[in-house]
């Protein structure tokens, strides 16, 4: 219904087969994990074992070839994923991409499989970017983040080595501001646009993901095991007890303890300012919002769902009015959940329509 509507209505905007284009690439996108619905525009693409160098250190990564290249590359990025490259919506999402033939490549960034997104990232990215890129003659690549990976996959575009080779950065349900997404895991508030808080309800899995995905930073061997051991129990059952566990923490494992328990949004800040040194080291390194925006060469490609309860949409929001506003665009989705989407009504499909234009037309870009 809605589909063909669009599609006739911008077939005397754009070449003959760009709608026809679009509208399976959004099918695809609607049709989940192996549902395939864009294969009648060409043959399937292939997908195969790469290895990147990272300084000298072999990274396994999957490159995903389109049928019909353009020359255009992406490198996509996992969120907190177990099974990192080879997540099954990754790879939905990979084929879909290869399908719009984009030339992908996913690497497997090592500290997935641990639920880690940080500056360690940062070699990796740039390997696969340089990788992709002299696969392609040279051109720049996109490079997009899923969720917690769209805080790296902008900091590789705002420095060398990856700057450079990078021409779009798309973010799918990415964040922008460490301390808000901190308060929003441990406090389930969030910011308003008055600057006011208010109420939502992440998962309860949420707060031991931000546990797992940082306890390589604490010192003590000890509170690394003991919050490992709460993770593992919440993790099964979000009312589990821990008192056992509690009482035997040392003081960098306590102050982790007492943010997650915190539940006043006006008290993580100094809470925060307690953590061990290197945690908090690693978040304000990848605090977005104290970063220049203004000054990323790339395009900024974001889409956000206003149903996401991992990150709230209005991180995304405030990722775009921090950018250059001639060099970003900002697509909100009411159904979109934590970058999974479902069939869109009329509304999203305007929206989801006007962003796969976008995305397909910097990919000619970047194939110029």
């Amino acid at each position: 219904m809605w589909l063909p509507l669009l599609a006739f209505l911008t077939l005397a905007a754009c070449s003959p087969t760009r709608p026809f284009e679009m509208a399976a690439v959004l099918w695809d996108m609607a049709d989940g994990p192996g549902g395939g619905g864009g294969h009648f525009l060409s043959a399937e693409p292939t997908r195969g074992p790469v290895t990147l160098d990272v300084g000298g250190r072999p990274l396994p990564a999957d490159l995903y070839l389109p049928a019909d290249p353009t020359g255009a590359g992406m490198v996509l990025l996992p969120g907190l994923t177990p099974a990192g490259k080879d997540d099954a919506r990754l790879v939905d999402f990979a084929m879909v991409m290869a399908r719009a033939r984009f030339t992908v490549l996913v690497p497997d960034l090592s500290g997935r499989r641990d639920y880690r997104a940080g500056t360690a990232d940062l070699p990796e990215i740039a390997a696969a970017v340089a990788d992709l890129s002299a696969r392609l003659e040279g051109r720049p690549v996109a490079v997009t983040g899923i969720s917690y990976a769209a805080g790296p996959a902008l900091l590789a575009a705002l420095e060398p080595p990856a700057r450079d080779r990078i021409g779009l950065v798309m973010a799918l349900g990415g964040y922008h501001d460490m301390t808000h997404m901190v308060t929003w895991v441990t406090t389930a508030r969030r910011r308003g646009p008055d600057g006011g808080w208010i109420a939502g309800a992440p998962p309860d899995l949420a707060v031991w993901f931000f546990v797992r995905g940082n306890l390589h930073l604490l010192n003590d061997p000890g509170d690394r095991r003991l919050l490992a051991d709460m993770a593992e129990r919440r993790g099964r059952d979000a009312a589990a007890p821990v008192d056992d566990l509690t009482a035997r923490l040392g003081p960098e494992g306590r102050s982790v303890l007492t943010l997650l328990e915190n539940r006043d949004p006006d008290a993580v800040p100094e809470l925060m300012s307690y953590l061990p040194e290197r945690l908090r080291r690693e978040l304000a390194a990848m605090d977005l919002s104290a970063r220049d925006l203004r000054t990323l060469d790339a395009r900024l490609l974001l889409v956000h769902g206003k149903d996401d309860p991992i990150i709230p949409w209005t991180e995304s929001a405030n990722l775009a009015a921090a950018a250059d506003p001639q060099r970003t665009d900002l697509f909100l989705i009411e159904r979109l959940g934590h970058t999974e989407l479902a069939w869109p009504d009329a509304g999203d499909a305007v929206t989801l329509w006007r962003a796969v234009w976008t995305l397909l037309s910097e990919r000619d870009a970047l194939a110029d």
